[in-house]
Formats: structure tokens, C-alpha cells, sequence
């Protein structure tokens, strides 16, 4: 996934990619505002992951799990899931 970050946003210039994970970042203290993180939680060791972030977002940031169940209760949820399977 990194590699793949890498090639696509190396346009912008001031997007840097660190050989890091959830749990050793690399980024320093109080240094962020938002972290976000999709479909990709299950992967993390929770206690770990909670800490380093809680280390290196500044004291107002926040962090975002962006998680798609793939329900299928409403119309909507049916529609979705019927455009992605016919997409990927």
C-alpha cells in the first residue's frame, strides 16, 4: 500500500510517505492534526495504535476510521454495493 501511495501522490510536493506503521509512525510528537484510517483498522494492535496516535496528534487533532460495513438494510446500501461489484 505504501508503494502505491508513493506513485500516486508523488505530485504533491508536499505530501511525504514514511516507512512507518499504526503503531511506530515515525512522525513526530504533537505533530498532526488529523489521522485517518480506512478499512484498515482490523489490521492494527488497538492498545498500540491508540497510543502512538495519541502521541503524535497535537493536543485539538483528531482521527477519522472511515469503515464500510456493507450492509445491505436500505435501498441505498443495495444500489452501493450492486455499483461496486459490477465496477471492481
Amino acid at each position: 500500500m505504501r508503494r502505491y501511495a508513493e506513485k500516486g501522490l508523488d505530485a504533491f510536493t508536499n505530501c511525504r510517505v514514511v516507512a512507518g506503521t499504526a503503531e511506530t509512525t515515525m512522525l513526530a510528537t504533537d505533530s498532526i492534526d488529523i489521522v485517518t484510517v480506512a478499512h484498515a483498522l482490523h489490521w492494527f494492535n488497538i492498545p498500540a495504535t491508540k497510543q502512538e496516535f495519541a502521541r503524535i496528534l497535537r493536543p485539538s487533532g483528531w482521527v477519522a476510521v472511515i469503515q464500510n460495513s456493507g450492509t445491505r438494510r436500505t435501498e441505498f446500501e443495495r444500489e452501493y454495493l450492486g455499483l461496486k461489484k459490477r465496477h471492481s
